[in-house]
């Protein structure tokens, strides 16, 4: 559909982007399942229950996204906490660029 509006060329991009995106999610989804068998293994959590955490632990995290969201398009709408982060960065970013211009690599301290 896109190759007919904007031409071949313009379609043969979204197209390999739209599958980069799905690869990506895909294999991201493939480690997500690796990641709860291990923790469900991990603490023995019975076959029985399984469900019931991985569906708990899906509203819990859409309940808690939705209330940073919210909180933080609240916070950002202050000017001061603006800088206050925006501060934050500067005194956490300032050490690591000393270690970068030091000829330090992050691995070697």
């Amino acid at each position: 559909y896109v190759s007919s509006l904007h031409g071949p060329d313009v379609g043969k991009k979204l197209a390999l982007e739209f599958l980069a995106g799905y690869i990506v999610e895909y294999t991201l989804s493939v480690d997500n399942m690796f990641v709860f068998v291990v923790i469900f293994s991990f603490f023995a959590v019975p076959p029985v229950l399984q469900h019931r955490v991985l569906f708990y632990g899906i509203l819990g995290a859409l309940v808690f996204r939705a209330i940073f969201i919210g909180l933080g398009s609240i916070l950002l709408s202050y000017h001061l906490v603006v800088v206050v982060f925006g501060l934050a960065l500067i005194v956490t970013g300032v050490p690591a660029c000393e270690v970068l211009l030091a000829g330090d690599t992050p691995g070697s301290t």
